[in-house]
């Protein structure tokens, strides 16, 4: 703005009372924000050079920005004016014209701006998107952090839009091949492969095939004899098994995994290795009012 005393002060009174905007330059810091020169000096508060909450102000000083009057009061000669709230307008316009054009099914590119323990805030281009922990991966993630950092780039698909809440939600895995398409066709009966142990509960464990895919060992299928027992003493999460698929049913998304089934069972054997009269030597593993249960050799138990 250009002229002097009580020109400009009309001047910049009128820019207050029509709400445009005004170019001005930050000239130093002072106790709480910003000198800013729009012609005649004008208080600028620290919470409105930016939309995001800043610290450091003194990067700020010597740049010239657009600004609005947001208080003018020609007695008191004391004007203050906001960077932040043109900013949100501009945010608001963009928001409103990014909202219009999107829909369900869209593929869009998008940044991380925020990371929670439930998901990662993706901006849209003026809107945010919820890109919820469970639609990153076909796979269980247990961080987000495990997968994505904030200002990172991440294509998405939009899965839902609510243009009257402004909420959208997106998500990274309908992008990839879902492992359950062809896990029937993969994981047949009787066939043995290494999994890992990703969860361990009361009736079994669940096995990690491949990432997205898991199948359960119950603790009845981890031996052929005490399986129970030896379960609760030997499966934990993390450990490799071997196991045997004994079932996939691909629309409950269900495998069964045996490890007792990859081995003979040892009652089948039984007739032949303890014919009758042979001397064996064993362990006696419970005494009851009416005998002893022995342990032998090939893992079966005998009574006395």
């Amino acid at each position: 703005i250009e002229g002097h005393g009580r020109e400009l002060e009309h001047v910049i009174e009128e820019i207050f009372k029509t709400k445009k905007t005004v170019t001005g330059t930050i000239q130093k810091t002072v106790k709480g924000g910003f000198i800013v020169n729009i012609g005649l000096n004008a208080f600028l508060h620290i919470s409105q050079i930016d939309v995001n909450f800043v610290k450091d102000g003194e990067k700020y000083v010597g740049k010239t920005y657009e600004f609005a009057i947001t208080d003018f009061n020609r007695e008191d000669k004391k004007i203050t004016v906001s960077r932040r709230k043109i900013l949100e307008d501009e945010k608001l316009v963009k928001k409103q014209s990014t909202l219009a054009l999107l829909a369900e099914g869209q593929i869009i590119d998008g940044a991380v701006t925020r990371i929670t323990n439930f998901g990662a805030f993706i901006d849209l281009g003026g809107i945010d998107g919820l890109l919820h922990i469970g639609e990153l991966a076909w796979y269980k993630v247990k961080k987000v952090e495990d997968l994505l950092k904030v200002g990172q780039i991440v294509r998405v698909q939009i899965i839902k839009v609510d243009k009257k809440n402004e909420k959208i939600s997106l998500s990274m895995k309908q992008l990839a091949v879902n492992p359950w398409d062809s896990a029937s066709e993969k994981y047949l009966e009787g066939l043995i492969i290494k999994g890992r142990v990703m969860s361990v509960t009361a009736y079994g464990a669940f096995i990690e095939l491949e990432p997205g895919v898991e199948g359960l060992l119950h603790s009845s299928e981890y031996s052929w004899n005490d399986s129970e027992h030896l379960f609760k003493k030997e499966v934990t999460v993390g450990s490799e098994l071997e196991v045997k698929v004994i079932g996939c049913d691909k629309e409950t998304k269900k495998i069964s995994l045996s490890v007792k089934k990859i081995h003979t069972n040892p009652w089948e054997e039984a007739s032949r290795n303890y014919v009758p009269g042979t001397k064996v030597k064993g362990i006696v593993k419970s005494i009851t009012p009416f005998g002893a249960f022995v342990k032998l050799p090939q893992g079966v138990e005998g009574l006395i």
